[in-house]
């Protein structure tokens, strides 16, 4: 991703432009306070939908004028003075709003995952690297910015070299939850449904921390309907850095309570992360004496304490 043009638009003095491509759930739910909190960098000039009163509900609680509701997105990607797009879509229509977003030399922000096929993902991937325009192309990714894995990942070296690895995430299934209610979820037109749609942040931690996957088996199953393809996954993997071995599983389909459990064996110790709000490390040190440090971090700004025996 090229990020010096975008600051460079951000360093003039002017705030960046933005417009808003699809308001559905997550548009109001996560990224219009997100972007609310940085009205001193960002100003939202137009929304668009194509329904047309989800696209007014969305002004009215982002402060935009009736003239700037659209539902149609050409008309906001006509507009001079829109710098920048947010795109809140079904993951099928990405690239094809990517591609029509860049070409109108707007910058681009998308939610994951990046497209429903590898063909239209790796034209998305040549969108950012690639164009002449020098238009930012971005995943809105949240695990790259979290404090609480950036400090988990440098703590590794405490643990000598890996030997092998556990994740474990589980999601409990809700019938009632607005997620599971979108069409879009219910018919995915992307492979894996939640498997893909919930667990690229995952898989994004895992290879963060460990690198690539070179080779995978698993099995996967199906438990609710509703949740439009296979719910749950249990792999096991080899990475290809070092040769790690490692189990991986992600499940939308239990009753009960969420669960994120990473634990990585190293040849001096391990280290966990639970629920991305502590991590433990054990390990001994070259002569030979134990160290255990638990490391939480609070929900609110991943402020820090630590306890060392």
């Amino acid at each position: 991703v090229r990020r010096s043009q975008l600051t460079n638009t951000m360093a003039e003095g002017n705030k960046l432009r933005v417009g808003i491509i699809g308001t559905g759930i997550f548009a109001v739910q996560a990224h219009l306070p997100a972007l609310k909190s940085l009205s001193d960098k960002i100003e939202i000039k137009a929304c668009c939908n194509r329904s047309i009163e989800k696209a007014q509900d969305y002004a009215k609680q982002a402060g935009i004028s009736a003239e700037n509701v659209y539902s149609d997105m050409n008309q906001v990607l006509a507009r001079d003075d829109i710098d920048a797009v947010v795109l809140c879509l079904p993951v099928q229509l990405n690239y094809t709003v990517t591609k029509l977003a860049v070409d109108a030399n707007k910058h681009v922000i998308m939610e994951k995952p990046i497209s429903s096929n590898l063909k239209e993902a790796q034209l998305i991937v040549d969108l950012s690297t690639k164009n002449d325009k020098g238009r930012v192309v971005a995943i809105s990714e949240n695990y790259f910015y979290k404090d609480i894995i950036t400090e988990f990942i440098n703590l590794f070296p405490k643990i000598g070299k890996i030997i092998s690895f556990s994740y474990t995430q589980i999601r409990p299934f809700d019938k009632n939850s607005q997620y599971v209610a979108t069409q879009w979820r219910q018919n995915p037109e992307h492979p894996g449904g939640y498997l893909s749609d919930g667990g690229v942040h995952h898989m994004t931690f895992i290879t963060l921390a460990l690198g690539t996957v070179d080779t995978i088996s698993a099995f996967a199953s199906q438990t609710h309907e509703i949740n439009g393809a296979d719910d749950t996954l249990v792999s096991v993997v080899r990475m290809t850095k070092g040769g790690v071995i490692g189990t991986i599983k992600f499940t939308y389909a239990p009753g009960g309570s969420p669960l994120l459990d990473f634990t990585v064996q190293g040849e001096s110790g391990s280290i966990s992360m639970k629920d991305q709000k502590q991590i433990v490390l054990s390990y001994r040190d070259k002569d030979g004496s134990s160290h255990k440090e638990e490391i939480d971090f609070s929900e609110a700004g991943d402020v820090r304490k630590s306890n060392e025996e």
